[in-house]
């Protein structure tokens, strides 16, 4: 059985990149694809390793049916890079430091996936309030939508 990996990467691995982990799982599990799509999430600094979510981040998650209470922080997993179909950045610059920690590799934005995005990347909601968290998670939660009938059309699903 085929199966396909996903790595979200953003700066601290508290905000975005765990959210975007949990939307598109809970997409996956909805289409009964839990056991052919493997997510996980990373920050390319190591500022906030074995930290929880940010807290903004997990109450729009618990707000939209997707749990984010067992998310520890951590960094690339640079040994397990094999492991990833997707590469999956939130913004220019995690893409440009996945470049220099995994060179030759193909590196995506999130918001590529949605043909409707008016703009290139997933601004970080960091300290910023509410509003910036639920706005991050309308983008995400578009843009997974076309990542998984990515992944789907690789798996052959319809």
């Amino acid at each position: 059985m085929e199966r396909v990996g996903v790595l979200f990467v953003c700066l601290g691995n508290i905000c975005r990149s765990p959210a975007a982990e949990g939307v598109l799982r809970a997409m996956a599990a909805a289409r009964g694809l839990t056991d052919r799509v493997h997510i996980e999430s990373c920050g390319t600094s190591g500022w906030h390793a074995g930290e929880g979510a940010d807290p903004g981040s997990v109450a729009v998650a618990m707000q939209r049916g997707v749990d984010l209470g067992a998310h520890r922080a951590s960094g690339v997993p640079v040994d397990r890079l094999a492991e990833f179909d997707f590469l999956v950045c939130m913004d220019r610059q995690n893409r440009r430091d996945m470049g220099r920690i995994a060179p030759g590799r193909d590196l995506h934005l999130l918001l590529d996936f949605d043909p409707a995005a008016r703009r290139q990347e997933v601004p970080d909601p960091w300290a910023r309030g509410p509003a910036a968290f639920e706005e991050m998670y309308d983008l995400i939660d578009r843009a997974c939508e076309g990542l998984l009938g990515q992944i789907t059309a690789r798996l052959g699903e319809p």
